[in-house]
């Protein structure tokens, strides 16, 4: 596989927006997930993955007591360090992304370093639980450091509630057009995530095309909450740009701390 091509893609240009010079793809019609993998050969992993990405998470109260622990290294040995930057946000025609202007830190997954490099939302959320998803779905996405091209991206559940006055800098930055971009000050993602770490963790793709199969995630347990002026604003840009759930096809889901 392209590795190369498909790092740079996903981190210049966003996870749900790389690949614009090859085929069109949408949320939507013609273009929607059900036919991403026929659109451009660079795209096939889309139809014929085994390893494709979002899973309804309630999956994992199903599976044999075997195939779910907390002692893999993988699932275990996860150590967020990020840091307090300034953020840009973009709007790049299929989500609204924040990207740092300097060094946002790492995650440690599995003795593997990851550099923070963008974050961005989904309405509703990809991930679902017994088939309900949440409002919305704040993906973190990292690139490890030793240049294989694996990507980690950290999953957030963002629910109707109280307003989440952390994020509200980047909301109130985002640009209606496509194309456009804003500065939205300093701020530490940190904060954004919710006090425990627990999660589920297994290997998957990118929920957009190419749906490269180099993706590690790690899908929080605890959601955050968004008012409902804040999903709204969101929703008028970004109704509906979520992939449907995906099968599990065998893979092993993990939970950890």
């Amino acid at each position: 596989m392209r590795f190369g091509l498909f790092l740079a893609l996903a981190l210049a240009a966003s996870l749900p927006a790389q690949a614009e010079e090859n085929a069109h793809w949408s949320y939507e019609g013609e273009a929607g997930p059900a036919q991403w993998g026929s659109l451009d050969p660079a795209y096939a992993a889309c139809a014929e993955g085994r390893k494709q990405s979002p899973i309804d998470l309630a999956l994992v109260d199903q599976l044999p007591a075997d195939l779910l622990t907390g002692t893999d290294d993988q699932a275990k040995a996860l150590v967020i360090a990020w840091n307090k930057v300034d953020w840009q946000v973009v709007n790049n025609g299929h989500t609204i992304v924040a990207q740092p202007q300097g060094e946002a830190g790492h995650l440690t997954l599995g003795g593997r370093l990851f550099a923070l490099k963008q974050f961005h939302f989904h309405s509703q959320s990809e991930h679902t639980r017994s088939g309900e998803p949440a409002p919305m779905e704040a993906h973190f996405v990292h690139a490890a450091e030793d240049g294989s091209g694996d990507l980690a991206v950290v999953g957030l559940m963002l629910k109707e509630g109280e307003a989440f006055t952390e994020l509200e800098p980047i909301l109130a930055a985002m640009p209606e057009t496509a194309g456009g971009a804003a500065k939205a000050g300093r701020l530490d993602p940190a904060a954004l995530l919710p006090e425990s770490r627990a999660h589920v963790a297994y290997k998957g793709s990118l929920t957009t095309p190419p749906c490269s199969e180099t993706v590690s995630w790690i899908v929080l347990d605890n959601a955050r909450m968004l008012s409902a002026e804040q999903i709204a604003r969101f929703t008028a840009l970004y109704p509906a740009n979520a992939r449907p759930v995906q099968p599990l096809n065998g893979r092993r889901v993990l939970a950890g701390e």
